[in-house]
């Protein structure tokens, strides 16, 4: 078993979070094909192997099929394979030993430094995804139902079997929707690669995942923490791991609590999770 960082929107890891989201479609490793998409079609997978094979349509002739000379291209999802685990990144903030999630705070309501999901590090991750289905297909291919699992905002059913969901070109104008889950993921797919990827049609992976309990690793070594208790006075506490005082466990005191911590088996070091972690 693998694990593989995997960027996350914030409305996407709010989907997650409330298990709406259950797919993503993926463009990396799928550069080759994609530079002329139309030419290649997809011929057989081998997925407990992570083995994907692409013929280029161009090169097939009735002599090419005859010696087998036809190109054809062999790639392996960089994710993984059924049973590989995802680690989500996401805009994040640290203060002391607590992490703050941007997702978890209403745009433009809060003063927070983000950091981009990009410099995420594993330590920080409190979404784990376990894959359940790996495929590969055109990204107009996309069903209504795979479009809603893809995590789409829906307002509402104003009328019996109609759906309004939300166009994401229209930043901060809930009153303007969409009548289609396909329609919506189209407008999410443009406002995150452009319209003109959604008009290149390109191949994509379709990753189907499961969410687990993500497993909280110590702040200071990586180690394994499990679930403990500790005194907690940032007024006179010992600074933690990074030099900070906030959050810090300390010795007993006058003014001291006993709260939840996080402790590492390896190194003994304590730590309070945020409070939406």
């Amino acid at each position: 078993m693998k694990e593989t960082g995997i960027m996350f929107s914030a409305p996407m890891v709010r989907a997650t979070i409330e298990d709406i989201k259950q797919v993503t479609r993926r463009l990396r490793g799928l550069d080759l094909i994609n530079e002329k998409p139309d030419n290649w079609q997809f011929e057989w997978a081998e997925p407990r192997n992570n083995n994907w094979c692409f013929t280029d349509k161009t090169t097939l002739t009735p002599q090419t099929l005859k010696e087998r000379t036809f190109e054809q291209a062999s790639i392996k999802c960089p994710f993984g394979v059924p049973g590989d685990r995802l680690w989500v990144r996401e805009t994040f903030s640290r203060f002391g030993s607590e992490i703050f999630y941007r997702a978890d705070y209403e745009p433009g309501k809060d003063k927070m430094k983000w950091k981009p999901a990009i410099h995420m590090p594993r330590v920080a991750c409190r979404i784990l995804l376990e894959l359940v289905e790996v495929r590969v297909e055109r990204l107009h291919n996309i069903s209504e139902e795979d479009a809603e699992n893809e995590g789409v905002y829906c307002y509402g059913s104003p009328r019996p079997g109609e759906k309004v969901f939300k166009d994401y070109l229209m930043k901060d104008r809930e009153d303007i929707g969409v009548l289609s889950a396909v329609l919506s993921f189209q407008t999410l797919w443009a406002s995150l690669h452009g319209i003109e990827s959604w008009l290149f049609n390109p191949w994509v992976w379709v990753l189907k995942f499961k969410r687990i309990d993500a497993e909280k690793p110590c702040l200071k070594c990586g180690g394994k923490c499990n679930q403990s208790k500790a005194l907690y006075n940032p007024a006179c506490g010992v600074p933690d791991a990074n030099g900070s005082m906030e959050g810090a466990t300390l010795s007993p005191s006058n003014h001291a609590q006993l709260v939840e911590v996080l402790k590492c088996e390896k190194c003994g070091h304590s730590f309070t999770p945020g409070t939406n972690s």
